[in-house]
């Protein structure tokens, strides 16, 4: 429409226009086309309404009267008034253009309707003029849906009325094929073309129009923004906002109505300054007498549609799931030969790429989605590109990726206590069957924990050196799971047996009666690791019933000792024990060692020469010949040295110097043990009456039959054992 200051002049060159009737002779008219019969009976559905700028000077109703109004400009006339014949086509609310009869049917008139489905009973079209508040009216909306559904034909044509500067956007959502549009509003500025015409009935003999010097047909169109896919193209342009798209398209239904969208300027466009512009009634007189059912037009139902199925489905980690994107016509019929792509907008494997796939037969494209990307959910949406060049996009459809579910076995297990043992489970997946590798694997049996991974094989093992007392215990395993596995858990039995133990007896093992003697022994695991806690161990010396045993508690080296007050055992070889009797932990050992037992004199000591001292040696301790019978390192003892030293200490010690009288002057004692302890000299010296020597060793000798007290009857043996 052209801006307010130019209506005055408008009018006066429509006034002029009819007055010399130069319309038939005007030399840019089109050549008159042979029409097809379309349209016979039409409902003409207004609803001008109000708030246009020039609305506010008229004096009558502002929302027009239908076919036969001839307000001004703004307020309401028709489109044959505005823009096809320049004034009515008849009286009343009827009339008749091209030999197609009208009525006007307000939308009062369909609102009050109880039925919307009977609202154009008699009518094979309906044409919708301005109706820029449709989204205000739903029985208009599902009047026009039935009628279209029955077969009927639908023109719409929505001018510069419908924009937001003016009687506000048409919103057409609950329409049968819904879509948007955009307009700048009546400006009046010629600045506007079509840029494409596809070649029909509906288009026939149209030139690519270009707006005039002030022809604003396409500068103020109403072009679609966004529309179902149901539409065909027919003519698109660019309206002065540089909006490109279908300013003329139609659609089918299955029923076969027809419906067809005109977006050019048709609000009092009739007269410029060149006169009457026949652009407009070319245009109309297309749309009014296209034919339907059939139509003829080259765009039957192109695809519209596409879901993808399954809506939800739910998969393990790893595992696939085809996705089924159906594409269909307005009507729901397949579209085969529609090439569909696949995206997974969110979730683990959005980076995975789909080749594109053809519609079958059956307007069905499969696509297969594997998961790389572990646990989670995919959301996927397909899509296609129609033949008008817009896209569809499917409902989503959810794909959910499971973590797998795991079992842990546990297998039996057993340890000596205090000695590392080995535990182990095995991992699988209990959908597959199938081992899991590289999962941490923790055990716990007491107070012990272990963590194992694993391997191909599914098993994971680690030591565990149990604390507790023998017996059977639980060993816990468990797999804390991670994104793409479930938890799991298992147990068995961790059998705890009694440790190993080794006794070894540590001490003298040459014991003299008549003292006190200190036993020991050593207790340790295997030999090696000593065992303390104050164990007990018996220390027994001598056996039967002149046995003598004694209790020691092991230290923390693992030593056990005891004394025995005063050792009263039988003479020579004999027997020393040590007894660990074991307990909750450690196994029972046990050590024993050959002894000899000897005496030592009640005083003073009977002696031999360090030359006749090795174990094995038969000697001479005592005698009248004792000085040619033994050999001293330091020189031959004085002759009147017989062997025995009355003077010691007691009991004699090596190093410790010794002194007696010579002869049998010494007292020598009347008898002697069977097995004595005898001094062992290197060096003696006789100064006066007194003789003396040193000690260097102390041997047990076992002594013969034979001795007495006199020299006469000498003291011999053999060295058995050295003392020190």
């Amino acid at each position: 429409m052209a801006p307010a200051t130019s209506y005055r002049l408008r009018a006066f060159r429509l006034v002029l226009a009819v007055a010399i009737c130069v319309a038939p002779t005007l030399a840019n008219a089109p050549t008159a086309l042979a029409l097809p019969a379309g349209s016979q009976n039409v409902a003409y559905v207004y609803d001008f309404g109000f708030g246009s700028p020039g609305s506010k000077s008229c004096s009558v109703d502002a929302g027009g009267t239908g076919i036969n109004d001839l307000n001004p400009p703004g307020c309401g006339a028709s489109i044959f008034r505005d823009a096809v014949t320049g004034g009515a086509i008849g009286a009343g609310n009827t009339g008749t253009y091209g030999g197609v009869n009208f009525t006007n049917v307000t939308v009062a008139t369909v609102d009050a309707k109880p039925d919307p489905a009977t609202a154009f009973n008699g009518f094979d079209s309906v044409m919708l003029y301005m109706v820029c508040d449709i989204q205000s009216h739903p029985k208009l909306i599902t009047a026009l849906n039935d009628f279209l559904n029955a077969g009927g034909k639908l023109m719409i044509f929505d001018g510069d009325r419908c924009a937001a500067s003016a009687g506000g956007p048409a919103n057409y959502a609950g329409f049968l094929f819904p879509f948007l549009t955009n307009s700048p509003g009546p400006t009046g500025q010629p600045a506007g073309m079509y840029t494409s015409i596809d070649a029909s009935t509906l288009t026939a003999g149209l030139p690519l129009y270009v707006d005039g010097p002030i022809q604003d047909s396409m500068a103020d169109a109403n072009i679609f923004t966004t529309f179902s896919g149901a539409w065909c193209k027919s003519i698109t342009g660019t309206n002065l906002r540089g909006v490109n798209g279908f300013v003329e398209a139609y659609a089918t239904t299955v029923g076969g109505g027809l419906a067809i969208y005109e977006g050019e300027d048709y609000w009092f466009t009739f007269n410029d300054s060149s006169g009457v512009n026949p652009h407009y009634k070319q245009v109309f007189d297309l749309v009014l007498h296209q034919k339907w059912n059939p139509d003829g037009l080259p765009c039957a139902h192109p695809a519209s549609g596409i879901k993808l199925t399954p809506l939800t489905s739910t998969h393990f980690v790893g595992e696939s799931q085809v996705l089924t994107a159906n594409v269909f016509d307005v009507n729901n019929n397949p579209k085969p030969a529609v090439s569909v792509t696949l995206k997974v907008s969110s979730g683990p494997d959005m980076a995975q790429v789909f080749a594109p796939q053809t519609t079958d037969p059956s307007g069905n494209a499969t696509f297969t989605l594997t998961n790389t990307g572990g646990a989670g959910t995919d959301v996927a949406v397909a899509s296609f590109v129609d033949i008008n060049g817009m896209t569809h996009q499917s409902n989503n459809a959810t794909v959910i990726f499971k973590p797998r579910p795991t079992a842990l076995t546990v297998n039996p297990a057993t340890a000596d206590f205090h000695d590392s043992g080995t535990v182990s489970a095995v991992l699988i997946d209990t959908t597959t069957s199938t081992p899991v590798a590289s999962e941490p694997i923790t055990f716990t049996m007491g107070a012990e924990t272990c963590m194992g991974t694993t391997d191909l094989a599914g098993l994971a093992s680690c030591p565990i050196t149990p604390s507790e007392a023998a017996g059977t215990y639980v060993l816990n395993a468990s797999f804390a799971g991670d994104t793409n596995h479930v938890a799991s858990t298992g147990s068995n039995n961790f059998v705890v047996t009694l440790e190993e133990t080794t006794l070894t007896y540590t001490g003298p093992i040459i014991i003299p009666n008549g003292s006190a003697a200190t036993l020991s022994a050593l207790l340790q695991e295997d030999g090696v690791t000593p065992i303390g806690g104050s164990r007990p161990v018996t220390l027994t010396l001598g056996s039967g019933v002149t046995a003598q045993s004694c209790l020691g508690h092991t230290a923390a080296n693992g030593s056990a000792s005891c004394v025995i007050p005063v050792v009263n055992q039988p003479l020579g070889p004999g027997m020393v024990s040590a007894v660990f009797a074991g307990d909750a932990f450690y196994l029972p050992s046990s050590d024993s060692r050959a002894t000899l037992q000897f005496g030592f004199l009640a005083s003073g000591s009977f002696v031999i020469g360090d030359g006749n001292a090795a174990v094995g040696s038969d000697v001479t301790f005592w005698g009248a010949q004792w000085a040619k019978h033994n050999s001293l390192s330091g020189g031959a003892a004085p002759r009147s040295f017989k062997g025995f030293a009355d003077t010691t200490t007691n009991p004699p010690a090596c190093l410790a110097g010794w002194s007696t009288d010579p002869g049998d002057s010494s007292d020598p004692p009347d008898t002697v043990p069977q097995f004595m302890a005898v001094i062992v000299s290197s060096s003696i010296d006789k100064s006066g009456s007194t003789i003396s020597g040193d000690t260097v060793h102390i041997v047990v000798v076992q002594t013969n039959p034979g001795y007495a007290a006199n020299p006469g009857h000498a003291g011999t043996g053999k060295v058995v054992a050295v003392i020190c």
